[in-house]
């Protein structure tokens, strides 16, 4: 009986691929850049230039100027020209055009200008600077406060109105000011008038000193 053949297997086939990075160029390949070992250049972060304006080296925005060629003063703190028979006003009128501020007078800074009591509207401001400082705020309790004078007056509502009718409140009645909104004076200036617990300047009641 002849013997059985081992069986022998086949020593398996193992094939190796080497890829190699190549960039197709006009129908050519071009091999990549060889490594170099060594990490990309970083660059060096440049130094931040200083804030203009945190140094105080910023320039100055211009000062926008009003011609004032034939510009006339209305009286009410604005000014205008002639312009085909028509009035036509500038946005701000002219310090040089405007009535000077006397020291004494009861003046006080507001929305960029001084103003006098009992007219605000703008002035020059005096030599010797505005004696009144407006308070912080401009109401309290329903009482608020009258620029054309520095008084005060109180709203209060409707009374004896019949059930479900709507009625029109009373108009602001004049009050004495609360101390939250007395004007107070500036540094350097006095009172020109106390009455009892109560200071004056000129007509303009304001805090006494130390209140």
């Amino acid at each position: 009986m002849p013997k059985a053949r081992a069986r022998r297997l086949a020593t398996p086939f193992v094939v190796t691929l080497a890829v190699s990075a190549c960039t197709r160029s006009g129908g050519t390949n071009t091999p990549g850049p060889a490594p170099t070992g060594t990490s990309p250049e970083v660059p060096t972060p440049t130094a931040t230039p200083p804030d203009p304006v945190a140094t105080g080296t910023a320039t100055p925005p211009p000062t926008s100027t009003v011609d004032t060629t034939d510009l006339v003063y209305d009286g009410t703190g604005s000014c205008y020209r002639m312009v085909d028979g028509k009035r036509s006003y500038v946005p701000a009128c002219p310090d040089e055009l405007l009535p000077a501020a006397k020291d004494g007078d009861p003046t006080f800074e507001y929305a960029g200008h001084c103003r006098t009591v009992p007219k605000p509207y703008p002035v020059r401001c005096p030599p010797g600077g505005t004696p009144l400082v407006l308070p912080a705020r401009s109401n309290a309790d329903n009482v608020f406060m009258n620029l054309a004078d520095l008084s005060c007056r109180k709203s209060f509502p409707a009374t004896h109105c019949p059930p479900g009718a709507s009625c029109n409140p009373p108009p602001p009645q004049p009050v004495p000011c609360p101390q939250a909104l007395l004007p107070s004076l500036a540094p350097g200036f006095s009172p020109t008038k106390r009455d009892g617990g109560r200071c004056y300047y000129g007509s303009v009641e304001v805090r006494c000193q130390g209140s």
